[in-house]
């Protein structure tokens, strides 16, 4: 029979293991839900060909996938770091809500203070065409004074000279349909326009077969950052982009066009090390 001075050591020992677990699981629970509540302000600048002199400078608040989060009452956390960068113009790269969104409060909340702060321009996402709600959300944006960049393009200027700013329609949106479709509609659209073109378009992975070259500067989201990211490797996971994407934070190259690719701010699974973002974008003149 062993002795109750030899149990009593296994009981503690067993207990302190318990215990470390139990401490260690609510240490790993907290910084998720902290890495995925909490926003991180990025600034970004980004040296954008042809960009006229008197653009030097021009800030764009670049918000991507909100997925009917709210960040603060009101979304007041995320307008107050947009309020606090005093952005030019603040671009929006779709997914405002989800698939299945059935109620637009969070993105009314957010929308109605954005448009006090700066000029708003939209592309739709994957998520709003697949959302039979979506011409009520078109409608509220365009009552509310956000201008819609649906296949087309709105000049912006600046005493003589002037940027253009185009978007896409997103290729799950009913009438588009395709790739070839996507590529057909930005080419038509640079047909129409001359000088530096700012292109907001929300998938990244279409950069080399669709934007590059046709654009200097490409504002997208859709990757969420690679979902999970890896110390060393980055973003795990994407859509459209399959397992360790290529496109999913920061600035990319391709020939003459750069791509900013937002992390966004939500999604529809739990964030791992890839808090939700905000980028603030400087543009400055390449040499």
């Amino acid at each position: 029979m062993k002795s109750t001075s030899t149990k009593k050591p296994k009981r503690r020992l067993r207990r302190g293991l318990l215990y470390l677990s139990a401490f260690l699981l609510a240490i790993l629970t907290g910084w998720l839900i902290w890495g995925n509540r909490t926003l991180e302000v990025t600034e970004l600048s980004v040296p954008v060909k042809k960009l006229p002199t008197s653009f030097e400078g021009l800030r764009i608040a670049h918000v991507s996938d909100l997925h009917s989060r709210r960040f603060g009452k009101e979304q007041a956390t995320l307008l107050s770091a947009i309020e606090e960068a005093k952005p030019d113009l603040i671009a929006l790269t779709g997914d405002l809500m989800d698939y299945d969104t059935d109620d637009l409060t969070e993105v009314r909340e957010f929308v109605e203070g954005a448009v006090k702060i700066a000029p708003v321009y939209y592309v739709m996402g994957n998520h709003e065409a697949a959302n039979p709600i979506y011409q009520d959300l078109f409608d509220y944006l365009e009552q509310a004074g956000v201008v819609l960049l649906f296949d087309c393009a709105e000049t912006i200027t600046r005493g003589k000279e002037s940027v253009t700013l185009l978007g896409l329609s997103d290729r799950d949106m009913p009438g588009v349909g395709s790739e070839e479709a996507v590529l057909e509609r930005l080419e038509a659209l640079c047909s129409e326009t001359e000088g530096c073109k700012i292109l907001l378009s929300h998938r990244p992975e279409l950069m080399e077969s669709v934007y590059a070259g046709r654009a200097e500067l490409v504002l997208s989201g859709h990757a969420h950052g690679g979902q999970i990211r890896l110390p060393f490797i980055g973003g795990l996971f994407a859509p459209g982009q399959g397992l360790f994407p290529k496109y999913t934070s920061g600035l990319y190259t391709c020939g003459d066009t750069q791509m900013v690719v937002s992390r966004g701010l939500g999604g529809p699974a739990p964030r791992v090390n890839n808090r939700p973002q905000l980028l603030i974008l400087t543009l400055s003149c390449e040499q």
